[in-house]
């Protein structure tokens, strides 16, 4: 529940002081979507912010792993 979102933050963000604002924002919708979801389903709130840290994770590493080919074919390219 600590790491999930610094990671997700760390593969989006190019300066510290934007990892630690993304890290805590990821942290604060994981939290947040985890319990509303938990009313939603009956399931317990822990492993539905776990979740919910995982989806905001691959996102945000298929967002960089994107932008980075991106980037490489326009390098590449001039």
């Amino acid at each position: 529940m600590v790491i999930v979102p610094a990671a997700a933050a760390k593969n989006v963000s190019s300066t510290l002081s934007r990892y630690s604002l993304l890290s805590a924002i990821f942290g604060l919708i994981s939290a947040t979507s985890g319990v509303t979801l938990s009313g939603y389903v009956n399931m317990p709130a822990g492993p539905l912010v776990v979740i919910s840290g995982v989806v905001i994770f691959a996102a945000g590493f298929t967002a960089s792993f994107i932008s980075k080919r991106i980037l490489n074919k326009r390098v590449t390219a001039a």
